[in-house]
């Protein structure tokens, strides 16, 4: 019986930066930007060090980096909407492969704490999707079994990640099919 819903940050809840900067980035440097992407949501580095390290693939300040990253972050509304619904019925989480000074730019603590029962970010805990552990981890944190818990992503590796840990998992194109795709897994859907 599924008691618990995971839900990922950008792709999901967020529009996420990194395929912007993956534009923005010489198609010689793209590994860099990858490296310095995992580099920071391992938590290796600190926010300022990326946006820096960034900086210095596409030609900007890290200061215009920061700017760049937060302009591209607009809110599914409708997602974070699909969350206090179900909030009502399930175990929310967040899990996402991003660091707490991303996090705090998106939801305040009070959202955080009124939409998630948890919030685990990559950055924190030194793992990241699509790695089985991250799941386990996060199902552990809300006290439940991974196999009571639906994972929301928009990426197929991190959805395999997830069902390698014992979940079930939707990859989200859009509300509308995640709605669908959860309806047909919960049954008695609750929003």
């Amino acid at each position: 019986m599924i008691r618990g819903i995971i839900f990922d940050c950008f792709g999901v809840l967020y529009h996420g930066s990194l395929d912007h900067l993956r534009e923005l980035t010489p198609p010689e440097r793209q590994q860099e930007l990858s490296d310095l992407s995992h580099s920071y949501d391992y938590g290796y580095i600190t926010q300022a060090d990326y946006f820096e390290g960034v900086g210095l693939l596409i030609g900007r300040s890290a200061i215009e980096v920061g700017q760049i990253c937060h302009a591209q972050h607009i809110r599914n509304n409708e997602m974070i909407a699909l969350v206090k619904s179900l909030k009502t019925h399930y175990k929310t989480a967040l899990l996402s492969n991003v660091g707490r000074g991303f996090i705090e730019g998106l939801f305040t603590k009070d959202e955080l704490m009124t939409l998630f029962d948890v919030d685990v970010l990559s950055n924190e805990i030194g793992m990241r999707k699509p790695n089985r552990e991250i799941y386990e981890y996060t199902a552990m944190k809300l006290g439940l079994d991974p196999s009571e818990c639906i994972m929301i992503d928009d990426s197929p590796q991190n959805i395999s990640g997830a069902k390698d840990a014992g979940m079930e998992g939707i990859v989200s194109i859009s509300t509308e099919q995640t709605v669908s795709e959860l309806k047909v897994l919960l049954g008695d859907y609750h929003a």
